[in-house]
């Protein structure tokens, strides 16, 4: 049975993760006070509970896993595939639970939990780009390995309707990384540099990514890891074996 602080840690974790995704979905961008304080906190209710009723028995197996999954989430970061403030964000996770919830550690059921949502919407994105016959023909122009990046990542989508503001990040020419990486570039600026250097036109398409937030989608894969345990993705993973 858990501890009071041990719940306590879980009720902090779920309400800052909330806020947090608040600040995601809105502005795109999370004050890193808010994610450093949770981290913060966070570690010092695990140090106290701890201390007060001591570790697991397979700690140590937990926090390797722990220090994995952290490193995997680590990768994400330095590919631009998730922001650092998620980082700090799947840190405070593993400080609020690191040990086993069912079985597999929670901020690993987490993370997988987290990773079928983003390949749900990534299967999407294919269906969509298939079922679109002016992306079926801009796909079969690109080579081969910016073809599959371009159908799994992307979609081709009115100019203007990136101009209107949205949460579409084009990827044009160098500017891809530095939209898709930093919260600081403006989609739409990026659009109107590019109209103006004649590389796109008004009434034309451009690809983009979807800014996926990260943070209501790990709020998300925390809530299904608690209530439905690992079960589920046990059994998934022994449906591919």
């Amino acid at each position: 049975m858990p501890s009071q602080l041990a719940l306590a840690r879980l009720a902090v974790l779920i309400a800052g993760l909330g806020a947090a995704s608040v600040y995601d979905l809105r502005e795109r961008s999370v004050p890193a006070a808010l994610l450093l304080g949770l981290l913060g906190v966070e570690a010092v209710l695990l140090a106290l509970d701890v201390y007060l009723h001591g570790a697991p028995d397979l700690w140590l197996l937990d926090a390797a896993i722990d220090v994995l999954t952290l490193g995997v989430f680590a990768g994400l970061a330095l590919l631009c595939m998730v922001g650092l403030g998620d980082l700090v964000a799947y840190a405070a996770v593993v400080a609020a639970w690191p040990w086993g919830w069912r079985l597999l550690p929670l901020p690993l059921t987490t993370l997988l939990y987290y990773a079928l949502a983003s390949l749900t919407l990534t299967a999407y994105n294919v269906a969509a780009n298939l079922l679109d016959p002016r992306a079926r023909k801009a796909l079969a122009e690109e080579p081969l390995g910016k073809r599959l990046y371009l159908l799994l990542t992307a979609r081709l989508m009115p100019v203007e309707r990136i101009l209107q503001g949205s949460w579409w990040l084009p990827l044009i020419e160098e500017g891809e990384k530095r939209v898709v990486c930093s919260v600081d570039v403006e989609p739409r600026d990026v659009v109107r540099e590019a109209l103006e250097k004649g590389v796109l036109r008004r009434g034309g398409y451009v690809w983009a990514t979807w800014g996926i937030p990260a943070l209501p989608l790990m709020l998300a894969g925390l809530l299904a890891a608690i209530i439905l345990g690992d079960k589920p993705i046990l059994r998934l993973l022994h449906a591919l074996a």
